[in-house]
C-alpha cells in the first residue's frame, strides 16, 4: 500500500520507491478476454480519466472485476 496520503507525501522520493508502483489485480478469465499478460502495464480508463498499472493477473480476484489501489 502506498505510503502516502492523497498528494501530500508523494514528493518524498524514498516514500515513492517503497511504494513500488501502480498495479491492477484481474482475473485470469478476464485478462485473457483482454489479451492481458500478467506483468504487462495496462491503461485503466472511464469516461473520467485514467491512468496506467502493472497487471497481476491471479485467481484472488473474481471474475468480473479488477482491483487497485484508490490513492496512489
Amino acid at each position: 500500500m502506498p505510503s502516502f496520503l492523497n498528494s501530500t507525501f508523494v514528493n518524498i522520493d524514498d516514500l515513492r520507491k517503497m511504494a513500488g508502483e501502480p498495479t491492477l489485480e484481474i482475473h485470469p478469465e478476464d485478462a485473457s478476454a483482454r489479451g492481458i499478460q500478467d506483468g504487462q502495464v495496462v491503461r485503466v480508463h472511464n469516461d473520467r480519466g485514467s491512468f496506467q498499472a502493472r497487471a497481476l493477473v491471479a485467481l484472488n480476484v473474481k471474475a468480473g472485476v479488477v482491483v487497485s489501489q484508490g490513492i496512489w
